[in-house]
């Protein structure tokens, strides 16, 4: 899920004119797309982010995503001062606005909702694999396990409409796609947040399954 997050994003800064770099010490801008489920992965995050300095490049603009930054929000900025903005995984379609605003000067900007509440440009999504596609057919959970976080930084369950999803995979059928892979936190419970569509994960297979190519 965090890939495809991280390839919606990278749609959006290449609509807004941006290129990705490899060269880290040559870019302007720096987003860490982070995972707090796994703490190994939340630590080196953190440790990465704490080594880039104001002297280092003093226009550097630095962002914090994903799981991380809808559980710590604000929290972020105490931890790490030379930090710009912090984006919750379902405000990602702010990106573009959030530029914006530190663009112009605005300080410490954060984007963090609990709920997922509008449908990510997917379609502006840019894929580095050109064989295997990542495909979001539900975002968040609604189980509240002791032992999980996902809940809180992903937010309830949300299915994206069967249409929705259908259009999307004809699409990348069409642009040589031979593997897709449907995500979701859990992709069992697809449909059931929404039981006036009288949709379920078995009735998406088959529909997908109907699909040429």
């Amino acid at each position: 899920m965090n890939d495809l997050d991280s390839e919606v994003m990278k749609g959006i800064l290449d609509k807004r004119g941006l290129s990705h770099s490899e060269d880290e010490e040559g870019a302007g801008l720096l987003i860490f797309n982070t995972c707090w489920v796994r703490e190994l992965a939340a630590r080196k995050a953190m440790g990465k982010v704490g080594l880039l300095e104001d002297e280092v490049k003093a226009n550097l603009i630095v962002g914090i995503t994903g799981c991380m930054a809808s559980a710590k929000k604000e929290a972020l900025f105490d931890k790490l001062p030379r930090l710009d903005f912090v984006l919750g995984t379902n405000n990602i379609h702010h990106l573009d606005a959030v530029l914006d605003e530190v663009a112009l000067g605005r300080e410490r900007v954060v984007r963090v909702d609990a709920h997922f509440t509008e449908e990510l440009p997917y379609a502006e999504a840019k894929r580095d694999d050109k064989v295997r596609a990542y495909v979001s057919i539900i975002r968040g959970c609604s189980k509240f396990c002791t032992y999980c976080c996902v809940p809180y930084t992903r937010g309830k369950e949300v299915s994206r409409t069967l249409e929705s999803i259908l259009d999307e995979c004809r699409k990348l059928i069409a642009n040589g796609y031979k593997e897709i892979i449907l995500l979701g936190q859990n992709v069992n419970s697809y449909g059931k947040d929404q039981p006036e569509w009288q949709v379920r994960f078995h009735d998406l297979l088959y529909e997908l399954d109907k699909i040429p190519g």
